[in-house]
């Protein structure tokens, strides 16, 4: 696989925005130490995107995998059918909402899907309270191609347009690999699942995604 990527990375051409600073010598020989010194506000905003979009995919497609087994008590297949029916309408609703950007702009789509992914929350886990396999998987459909994926479908483009020609190794580390730690940490999952376990209700059962989108 590895070899697969570096065969398919090197036959992809670079930007001509990034060919030409090449060319003119404006390329920086620190790029990482570049982005931190001039451009720290737009850098903590895209880890901010980051981080809500990070935290709701795997709200979705690996937490609720064990919630539905350990508190709902239902098959796995339940989870496994609903996140592979998602990864299919993915194919389509990621290109989609990325051409929804070039037509009314970048931030309009990406507001949407961060508000609605928040406001999702409450209602998606009382609706999976109802055990009922239809409905919890047009939730998980609905978290994940509607709402995760108007927030997925632009983002890299809608990086790269708010830092630039920076260096794409520097850009992608501090917006997507640093970020996506704590937003995809499972460790918030499982203290849910337990007081879940105790508890019960849908109210309690949503205080975990919500702690896991605010980190």
């Amino acid at each position: 696989m590895i070899g697969i990527g570096m065969f398919i990375r090197l036959g992809v051409q670079e930007s001509p925005v990034f060919e030409k600073m090449k060319q003119t010598g404006q390329q920086a020989q620190s790029p990482a130490a570049d982005l931190l010194r001039r451009h720290r506000r737009v850098l903590l905003v895209t880890i901010g995107m980051k981080m809500l979009q990070n935290a709701v995919f795997y709200i979705y497609s690996v937490f609720m995998l064990s919630y539905i087994v350990g508190v709902l008590h239902m098959p796995r297949s339940v989870g496994l059918n609903a996140v592979l029916i998602s990864s299919v309408i993915g194919l389509a609703t990621i290109p989609l909402w990325s051409w929804l950007s070039d037509l009314i702009g970048r931030k309009k789509v990406y507001l949407f899907g961060n508000i609605a992914s928040m406001a999702f929350v409450l209602p998606f886990f009382a609706l999976a309270e109802t055990g009922s396999v239809l409905l919890i998987t047009v939730g998980m459909v609905v978290g994940l191609n509607v709402l995760h994926d108007a927030m997925y479908g632009p983002q890299a483009v809608y990086f790269s347009e708010l830092l630039g020609a920076i260096s794409v190794v520097a850009t992608r580390v501090c917006t997507r690999d640093i970020p996506g730690r704590p937003g995809c940490s499972l460790e918030p999952g499982r203290l849910m699942t337990y007081v879940a376990e105790r508890n019960g209700g849908p109210a309690t059962a949503a205080r975990g995604p919500v702690g896991v989108v605010a980190l």
